[in-house]
């Protein structure tokens, strides 16, 4: 009797307990479940995320509480790209928190919180290792005097080709350059609380925000709706996906002698250390921490790599 089940591929934009709110071809959003036969690549991992690809059987019979028609996901394809992070607790565990994005965004302010480099190394390597393309949101530009000395505290990253937005949602500063260069593209946004994130999505919503509300309110009820992964469609085919506020980030699956190849600008120097492999922190003749010493490789860049380092070494 399966007269009213049809199968459907979709993208999963929101995720709360065991729904998967996937949104299907014809955009019509289904409250589903994972089979427990799900066809997967990814055994071992989260089986399911928000920005996966996905098909699955829709029944318009049985409506969800939420209103929605229900359904079973029965297959998740391939991932193109993710975001993942150290699950937390469990030491060696990764967690998967967003898949299918063309960028990673790396939002932080300039006051209320102070950026913090080494978190922003840290979402870098950690965007590289998952094949995203990474760039950074300075935001509150409208409470600092001085925008050159960030702009010079940040010009490492510029050098490595890492494109920097400064904005103010506040103020609405630089908030049309940003949209006009995620046109078309899936974007992973992410930062530590207070930075403003939710300030900017709704600046790049607009009024658009109602039609994006993708998990009706009743879904939200007794839900803290800050910390579950949500997907955003704004104008000129732009997808955003919100992850909670990061306090820190710890990285999975990167073993320590790849660490450096993370780094780029270790690039012309990691080959010629006199022992290899070398861990670049306490070896004779490391050419890497003779460039450190020449000034040819920042110091706080340096730093991040041995704090990096030390924290693969926990696991």
């Amino acid at each position: 009797g399966r007269v009213n089940v049809d199968s459907f591929d979709g993208i999963i934009v929101a995720i709360l307990g065991k729904s998967y709110f996937v949104k299907i071809e014809n955009s019509e959003m289904v409250d589903a479940a994972v089979s427990g036969s799900v066809v997967s690549p990814h055994k071992h991992k989260n089986v399911a995320v928000v920005g996966d690809k996905v098909s699955l059987i829709v029944d318009n019979k049985h409506k969800s509480e939420t209103g929605l028609a229900t359904g079973l996901i029965i297959e998740i394809k391939e991932r193109k790209s993710y975001l993942a992070r150290r699950a937390a607790g469990k030491a060696n565990r990764e967690h998967i928190l967003a898949a299918n994005a063309d960028y990673l965004a790396v939002m932080v302010s300039v006051s209320n919180p102070n950026y913090n480099k080494k978190l922003i190394d840290r979402m870098i390597v950690a965007g590289d290792l998952g094949e995203l393309d990474v760039f950074l949101i300075i935001n509150k530009i409208d409470e600092i005097d001085n925008i050159d000395e960030v702009e010079e505290d940040l010009a490492i990253y510029k050098k490595l080709g890492i494109k920097i937005f400064f904005i103010s949602c506040q103020e609405n500063i630089g908030i049309d350059v940003l949209l006009d260069f995620m046109k078309n593209n899936t974007v992973i946004l992410s930062g530590q609380s207070g930075v403003g994130k939710s300030s900017l999505i709704n600046a790049l919503i607009g009024d658009s925000v109602q039609q994006v509300n993708i998990v009706s309110e009743r879904t939200q009820k007794g839900q803290h709706t800050t910390s579950f992964v949500k997907m955003f469609e704004i104008e000129n085919n732009i997808k955003i996906i919100d992850t909670p506020g990061i306090r820190e980030f710890g990285i999975y699956g990167i073993e320590k002698t790849e660490l450096c190849y993370f780094f780029k600008e270790f690039e012309d120097y990691y080959r010629n250390c006199k022992y290899l492999p070398c861990t670049h922190t306490h070896e004779p003749d490391c050419e890497v921490i003779n460039a450190v010493e020449k000034g040819e490789i920042l110091f706080d860049r340096y730093e991040s790599y041995v704090n990096l380092l030390e924290s693969l070494e926990e696991i």
